[in-house]
């Protein structure tokens, strides 16, 4: 389970983040005695959630992408799902309280850096305060715009990596609201999905890959679970390369960005 306090995170300049989240890991939530007493009559309906997502939403996004990728249907289910052995995915519920107006100055309203996720598919309940913002491939951030009922997906490091970059990593930030909602706090349910730990993110087995896509790591590939553990380490907390659009740090031999 992870519950993670504010201020855990450093935005900028000595400015710490604002964001408190739990997380329900799909192969951990039971017993239910191990939450915290005031989420325990939640957690089946958790479960439930969690179930449901997987099934008629990372189910269906991933059979598209067979299809997209000209694998055989249903290969990437199985590196999420096979023979009683699942990825270790989360369920999070996060918020976001308001910065001050101090603080947004020295951040320049960012509340979460730039960056990728580093699991395979990311699903998050689109919700109305205007703040979730991507990095379009002109080089500007644009709103992510609010639909009731939506659902917004994105593409994280593991799979871009598996389709040798030809799915691209959704590069995304928080920043703060518009003045009508910058007092409010923000709230965020997301689904993040996992290959089945042992994964090597090596190139997936389709001509389409082979033929566009390109060699990520040259030398030592690290499995699904390796990745995760080494970007959840880092994230936040790292010295990075200082830039002027972006820092950096340098993971399993590849650049990570972290997006101003």
């Amino acid at each position: 389970m992870g519950y993670k306090l504010q201020n855990y995170w450093e935005i900028k300049d000595g400015v710490r983040d604002r964001i408190e989240h739990y997380n329900f890991y799909q192969n951990h939530i039971d017993p239910v005695t191990r939450h915290p007493q005031a989420l325990q009559p939640y957690v089946e309906e958790v479960k439930d959630f969690l179930a449901d997502t997987r099934q008629k939403v990372l189910r269906r996004v991933l059979l598209l992408i067979d299809e997209v990728l000209g694998l055989e249907e249903g290969h990437l289910w199985r590196l999420h799902d096979n023979q009683g052995k699942t990825g270790d995915d989360l369920l999070r519920y996060m918020i976001y309280d308001p910065l001050t107006s101090d603080e947004a100055v020295k951040t320049n309203g960012v509340m979460l850096n730039g960056h990728t996720d580093f699991n395979s598919i990311s699903t998050l309940v689109s919700q109305p305060i205007s703040a979730l913002q991507i990095l379009m491939p002109d080089g500007k951030w644009r709103y992510v715009k609010h639909q009731d009922n939506a659902l917004v997906i994105n593409i994280g490091d593991q799979l871009s990596f598996m389709s040798g970059g030809i799915l691209k990593g959704t590069i995304h930030r928080v920043i703060r609201p518009p003045a009508d909602q910058v007092h409010l706090r923000r709230l965020g349910v997301f689904h993040f999905a996992h290959f089945i730990n042992g994964v090597p993110l090596e190139l997936l087995p389709s001509k389409k890959v082979r033929e566009e896509g390109h060699v990520i790591f040259e030398e030592k590939i690290p499995t699904s679970d390796e990745w995760e553990a080494a970007r959840i380490k880092s994230y936040g907390t790292a010295k990075l390369v200082k830039g002027d659009k972006y820092d950096v740090e340098y993971i399993a031999g590849l650049q990570v960005r972290h997006w101003h």
